[in-house]
């Protein structure tokens, strides 16, 4: 519904006015809100009510309020308006405690009455009106003359009846009117981000294509009056047809000069930190209207009100003042325009606390030739060479007021103050103002900068801004990442960096031999700030300067012969250059003296001249050179020690913001060293280095915190906060403190010890498992420790090598595990002599971990840490000898190498000495003693030799048999996640041995054995899910788990290596086998089925036969009978990979040598039919008999057709009613329809009897092996 429009235009006001009905009323051209109508009784009213219409409206940022009584009827309304509610609720008594209700609904948002009797009556409704937010008593006097103004204007255009019903539109505007009016003007006087819709912000005149266009004055409706000033005054105005708000700037008849000034002014400089100008209203006598100019109004007054206020004020906005007054006085001398009165009172600030820079009057443009400006400035924003009397000075004149505005925003005072005029222009004129001190952080550098006496020290604006944006020089409490950002944003809409107007002062001035600007061209080149960087002609600009005797001049030109920077060094001329611009006073130049001297590059040490030169330049109040003067006081290099005088220096250093003297003064104060020790002195003073990116004071403090002291606690929180900035300036030590903090998360880790306990777990062969470490106030993160590391191992930090190593090493934690990383890593700190590295990398090569498997190389690198009696290197030459890896195998040797490792505590070496006693390898077979190793290194928590102790008590080997000890000693040795243990566990669960069988839990031990890597658990998971064994049949499951079990398996098993291989690869190809088949029938079904089929399931088929077939070949390679045979197969079947008849025969003749029954038939069926053998009836019975004999049903047949008179030999007997309890070598079978495989088998016998028409796998011969027929679940018949 379009809203009802009230202004200028026709309108009833005698229509009815909905009761609890939202009506959008358009109050002005910009202004329209949503209206209401209530009563205080209506429920959808209640302010108490969460589910209320009022409960749920948006308030703020602020509502304006007023009472309005009929007093015919004694009606009585509240009106309030804010940005999306404007209502007027009746009710009957001001004592009704729903007024007290709605008000505290009001109280978290600013609210504004129309005038004093609102204020009156509400002081009757709530008991604490002082915890409004309300305008101050000249705040509320602003108001009521804004409304009257706004009023006068708004009824000469809307005439309202004088009698109207309660219920009309008539009434509700008589009610409302005042606080819509008062909310249209002062919501401009909020942020733009309190409001939903801040389109309102948004100005027409803005829009207009003539930047500088010429209004009229009917156009705009005055408010009020802003202020007054010597050439006129500054009025807050509504522009009419926008409702923009607007300041307008008067000019007196006296000031057209500075009209024209101030206008032109505007008129060409453009920048988001000046004040924008919309236009200009010309001068008409008749109508008596002034020259005008037509302004950004800024709610919030000037910076100086802001001072005074202080409630807005911190740190971050400072700064942002600060940048924002820079930015735009950069801009200004940029364009060669001098602003010539920077101070508070004409820095304006809006509503968003955004600062721009006003008043133009006294502005003035570079003209060459031209460098003089007039003592125009506020007195004590004057700089030294302005009220001396001096001619040659120009923008530096800014910067030392833009200085002195930087003491008051920072101090909210003057640095000079209380004082005659006369005295005021002594102290500005001899340099002689207060320090700012380093405690409101790093601006206190530009202050000092800009406030120098001598006018090269004050640099340029662009100088600055780079100094400010590359060295955050910012007040301390600034929030870093919202200042950067707001660098970015000004710094896109800079001026130009080159053929700037100050640059081309500079430059015109240094051709007229100007001494400063042949020093600022000079350094500009020098440094490429201002102009592109060239040292040849900074030299060129230098060497006028020092030949025209500017001391500064000479002492960098010296400086750039010091280190051959563009010129050959020449040490002689530099000499001459910097004590000539010392003897002219030069401080800079006797601190570099003092500096030369002392370090003795150029000439001989000399501590006494070294000292002379820098207490010259420190009496004349060089800061570094006070610094040097202190040091050597303290250490009595130069001069006779002289502890109370180095304490007075350091002190004077301290104050005047250098961070070596505040660091060094802090050291002191911590230790108590010659001074009453004061922990808050010392971190006070660690801060203030701190601030100006001293990095051994980020260090120093951090360490404090850490530790507690001078503090009531630990403060982890900031001692990562100053290790984090230290690391950032790329301090290697802190770098590594705090990757070290960040590693573990906890505060015991700076101490080296860390790297002990972590060592441990590096050196077992294979178990890097994670250790548990309590929480802290600094979280664990190891992705950052690891960067951390990285870069100081970058840096030269060998120790941080080590950990980068020891992070890929482990993974987890949110890192990827890097073998190969943590080589070159544990490489790099071997390289430097590291004994534990070097053996850490032997490891690592003799297991083939992160690098190519090299035993030979390992060897030498373990003998050498092993002769220095290192416990690990000893234990791994052991297991060389033990597993005949890159040695020969000598048994004798490994327990040696054992026993001497054992004897060091090796707990990994008791345990292997345990495994030779338990299997009688160099030693007879001796149960007691291997329990005994076992225990020793259990003891020290070695879950290996816990999970073996289980194994002794499961069996009874050595120890009384007990199901229930082996249980508790798995369970033990599992929650260190010891595979073999969970293994344990779930072999126990699945058989039921000692109690009720858990399908459930075994497979839940199974997955966590197979989850920590360990092949045996994912192979037995692959047979479960194969067979359905308290899991439903699920084939990809299972090949996925023999997949994994392939990967995972040491080489040195080729059982399980060859077992998983065939029984993965064998489920794949069954089923791809099975689709091809039903693929087959007819040429037309095959060409049918190759347009349906998707290319994509094609091309994913191709690749999973041809990984399958590799396995299934890597399978017969390790020996696996079945697998031999199988291969065959496929290559005489012809349906997974092309037919090779040749290929097929060499496989099916090695499957035969196992005595595979199948391999027999087939190598029978080729013989008899010719293929790949000439036809011979007379081998293919012999084939088949020999296969029928191992139980082969498809062999029998044949054989029943070809020479069904010849009996076959076939056992009688189970092999297991023959041999009771007893292993031996015989021919087997798995059966997969009664779950008996992996570790079950048949013998022919009951193949034959017991598990006929079953699905069969012929498994060849085994050396000792025993027939499970009626275990496991099965049925033997014969049993029966």
């Amino acid at each position: 519904m379009d809203p009802i429009k009230i202004f200028a235009q026709p309108v009833n006001f005698e229509q009815s006015f909905p009761t609890n009905s939202l009506v959008n009323i358009e109050f002005y051209h910009n202004f329209k809100v949503q209206c209401l109508l209530t009563n205080i009784d209506d429920p959808e009213f209640d302010p108490k009510l969460e589910t209320s219409f009022l409960f749920n409206t948006k308030l703020s940022p602020l509502i304006t309020y007023t009472f309005h009584t009929i007093p015919e009827t004694n009606t009585n309304f509240l009106s309030f308006c804010s940005e999306n509610l404007c209502a007027v609720i009746k009710f009957d008594s001001f004592d009704d405690t729903k007024l007290n209700d709605i008000f505290q609904l009001f109280q978290p948002h600013y609210l504004i009455p129309t005038n004093q009797n609102d204020i009156d009556k509400m002081t009757t409704i709530v008991n604490d009106i002082d915890s409004f937010r309300m305008p101050t008593t000249n705040g509320q006097k602003d108001i009521s003359n804004e409304l009257r103004k706004i009023s006068n204007y708004y009824f000469h255009y809307v005439k309202l009846p004088p009698q109207t019903e309660i219920n009309s539109l008539g009434m509700f505007l008589k009610a409302s009117i005042n606080p819509a009016l008062i909310f249209m003007i002062r919501r401009w006087f909020f942020h733009t981000s309190d409001f939903s819709d801040p389109s309102f912000f948004e100005k027409e005149l803005g829009k207009l294509e003539n930047p500088m266009p010429e209004l009229k004055a009917d156009n705009f409706v005055e408010l009020r009056l802003l202020g007054k000033g010597a050439y006129g005054s500054v009025g807050l105005f509504m522009h009419r047809s926008s409702g923009n708000l607007y300041a307008i700037k008067s000019f007196a008849n006296q000031a057209r000069t500075q009209f024209i000034r101030e206008k032109t002014a505007y008129q060409n400089i453009h920048h988001p930190c000046i004040l924008k100008c919309y236009g200009f209203i010309k001068r008409s006598q008749l109508r008596e209207i002034p020259n005008c100019l037509v302004l950004e109004f800024m709610s919030n007054g000037t910076v100086g009100d802001i001072i005074k206020e202080e409630q807005q004020l911190n740190d971050n906005l400072r700064t942002k003042i600060a940048l924002q007054v820079l930015y735009g006085i950069d801009f200004l001398h940029s364009n060669g325009v001098m602003h010539r009165d920077i101070k508070p009172a004409n820095i304006l600030v809006d509503h968003d606390l955004n600062s721009y820079i006003s008043d133009f009057d006294s502005a003035r443009e570079y003209l060459s030739g031209n460098n003089k400006t007039r003592n125009v400035g506020t007195l004590i924003y004057m700089s030294p060479e302005e009220v001396s009397g001096d001619q040659n000075y120009s923008f530096q004149t800014d910067l030392y007021s833009f200085g002195i505005f930087l003491y008051e925003l920072a101090t909210g005072h003057l640095p000079i103050a209380n004082i005659s005029m006369s005295e005021t222009l002594e102290r500005i004129s001899s340099g002689k103002l207060p320090p700012l001190s380093p405690e409101y952080g790093k601006i206190s550098q530009v202050y000092r900068m800009c406030t120098s006496k001598e006018i090269q020290n004050r640099t340029g604006s662009f100088y600055l801004v780079y100094r400010m944006k590359n060295k955050q020089l910012f007040f301390n409490g600034a929030n870093i990442n919202q200042m950067n950002s707001l660098i970015s944003e000004l710094s896109e809409k800079r001026g130009k960096d080159f053929d700037r107007g100050d640059v081309r002062y500079i430059t015109d001035q240094a051709n007229n031999n100007n001494l400063v600007c042949l020093f600022y061209l000079g350094l500009m080149y020098e440094e490429g700030v201002g102009v592109e960087q060239d040292i040849n002609k900074a030299i060129e600009n230098y060497k006028k300067g020092a030949d025209l005797g500017d001391s500064y001049s000479q002492s960098n030109l010296g400086y750039l012969y010091f280190n051959g920077k563009g010129v050959p060094k020449d040490f002689e001329k530099a000499l001459q250059l910097i004590k000539s611009a010392a003897n002219e006073g030069n401080s800079i130049a006797m601190k570099n003296l003092g500096l030369i001297y002392y370090q003795g590059e150029a000439v001989p040490v000399d501590y006494k001249q070294s000292f002379d030169w820098f207490l010259q330049s420190a009496s004349l109040g060089n800061v570094d050179a006070m610094y040097y003067t202190a040091k050597m006081y303290y250490t009595g290099e130069g001069i006779i020690q002289n502890i109370e005088e180095a304490v007075n220096w350091f002190q004077k250093a301290a104050e005047n913001g250098n961070s070596l003297a505040q660091t060094s003064l802090a050291a002191m104060y911590v230790k108590g060293e010659f001074v009453e020790q004061n922990y808050d002195m010392a971190i006070d003073l660690y801060k203030k280095a701190a601030d100006q990116n001293n990095t051994e004071a980020m260090r120093n403090l951090s360490l404090l915190y850490l530790d507690g002291r001078g503090i009531e606690m630990f403060n982890m929180e900031l001692a990562e906060k100053y290790l984090t900035l230290a690391s950032e300036e790329d301090d290697v030590e802190a770098m590594f403190l705090l990757a070290k903090l960040l590693y573990k998360g906890l505060p015991e880790t700076i101490n080296d010890s860390i790297k002990d306990n972590e060592l441990s777990k590096v050196n077992n062969e294979h178990e890097h498992e994670n250790v548990n470490v309590q929480e802290n106030v600094i979280s664990q993160d190891v992705p950052k420790a690891l960067a951390l590391f990285e870069r100081a191992s970058s840096l030269g930090k060998i120790e941080a090598s080590f950990f980068a190593g020891l992070i890929y090493d482990q993974g987890g934690n949110g890192v990827k595990k890097d073998p190969k990383k943590a080589f070159v890593y544990y490489s790099k700190c071997a390289e430097s002599g590291d004994q534990t590295c070097e053996r850490i990398i032997a490891l690592m090569l003799l297991e083939g971990r992160g690098v190519s498997k090299d035993p030979k190389k390992a060897y030498p690198l373990l003998l050498k840490a092993s002769e220095k009696g290192d416990q690990y290197a000893l234990n791994a030459l052991g297991m060389m000898y033990f597993k005949g890896d890159g040695v020969e195998f000598d048994a004798v040797k490994a327990y040696e190498y054992f026993t001497a490792a054992a004897n060091k505590g090796n707990d990994n070496a008791k345990y292997h000495l345990g495994m030779m006693y338990c299997q009688g390898i160099g030693v007879e077979y001796n149960f007691d003693l291997a329990k005994d190793f076992f225990q020793m290194s259990a003891e020290k928590g070695n879950c290996d030799a816990i999970n073996a102790l289980g194994e002794l008590y499961k069996y009874g080997l050595g120890v009384p048999q007990s199901t229930e000890k082996a249980i508790s000693l798995f369970h033990q040795a599992s929650e260190s996640n010891n595979a073999k243990a969970f293994f344990n566990l779930a072999q126990i669960y699945e058989s039921g041995s000692g109690f009720e069988k858990n399908s459930q839990k075994a497979i839940e031990y199974y997955e966590k054995s197979a989850e920590a890597g360990y092949a045996q658990a994912d192979f037995h998971l692959g047979l479960l899910y194969e067979v359905g064994k308290g899991v439903e049949i699920n084939y990809e499951i299972a090949a996925q788990h023999y997949k994994k079990a392939f990967q995972n398996c040491d080489s040195s098993d080729s059982g399980i290596r060859g077992s998983s291989a065939f029984r993965g690869s064998r489920l794949i190809l069954k089923k791809y086998e099975k689709i091809r088949k039903e693929r087959k029938p007819t040429n037309q079904n095959i060409q049918n089925e190759k347009e349906e089929t998707n290319e994509k399931e094609e091309t994913n088929e191709k690749e999973e036969i041809i990984e399958s077939v590799k396995m299934m070949k890597l399978a017969a390679e390790s020996g696996n009978a079945a697998a031999i045979f199988e291969i065959g197969r496929i290559y005489y079947e012809g349906i997974l990979v092309p037919r090779d008849l040749e290929k097929a025969t060499n496989y099916f003749l090695e499957a035969a040598n196992y005595n595979i029954g199948s391999a027999h038939f087939y190598l029978g069926k080729m013989h008899e039919g010719g293929e790949g053998f000439s036809q011979d009836l007379e081998s293919a019975i012999s084939f088949y008999r020999r296969a029928a004999e191992l139980y082969c049903p498809e062999a029998e047949e044949r054989l029943k057709e070809l020479s069904p008179e010849q009996p076959i030999m076939i056992m009688k007997s189970c092999t297991r009613e023959l041999f009771p309890n007893q292993y031996i070598k015989q021919h087997l079978f798995e059966c997969e329809t009664c779950g008996l495989v992996g570790n079950f088998s048949l013998c022919d016998f009951c193949a034959r009897y017991c598990h006929q028409g079953h699905e069969l796998i012929d498994i060849g011969d085994d050396d000792q092996c025993i027939c499970d027929c009626g275990t496991n679940g099965s049925t033997c018949r014969h049993h029966l």
